[in-house]
């Protein structure tokens, strides 16, 4: 993830308080239901072939750099991948100030 996003998502979900351990383990989990919500929303985009394709490149993408590789081949494929991105990232905010807010209302 991004170092802006991450300094972001921390003052935006407002966990900036919490101890940078707790505050990194909040991130990956977020990172991961966005990159899920990405997923989601790309592969019915590709065609049939691509979709073979993508598995392919998520049986090769291992490591540090898989994340990366993933997206280069979305990116290849989906030309408006940069916009579906910002919007599931900003729906996940969304979703999670509706969660803050309710468990601030109790």
């Amino acid at each position: 993830m991004d170092d802006a996003l991450k300094r972001n998502l921390i003052t935006e979900l407002g966990i900036d308080k919490l101890p940078v351990g707790q505050q990194e383990d909040i991130l990956l989990q977020s990172g991961n239901i966005i990159f899920q919500s990405i997923l989601n929303r790309t592969i019915p985009l590709l065609s049939d072939k691509e979709q073979t394709e993508f598995e392919q490149v998520l049986e090769t993408a291992k490591g540090d750099r898989a994340g990366e590789i993933v997206f280069n081949f979305l990116k290849s494929k989906l030309p408006n991948l940069d916009t579906i991105i910002k919007e599931e990232i900003a729906e996940f905010k969304r979703q999670s100030f509706d969660i803050m807010s309710k468990i601030g209302e109790k």
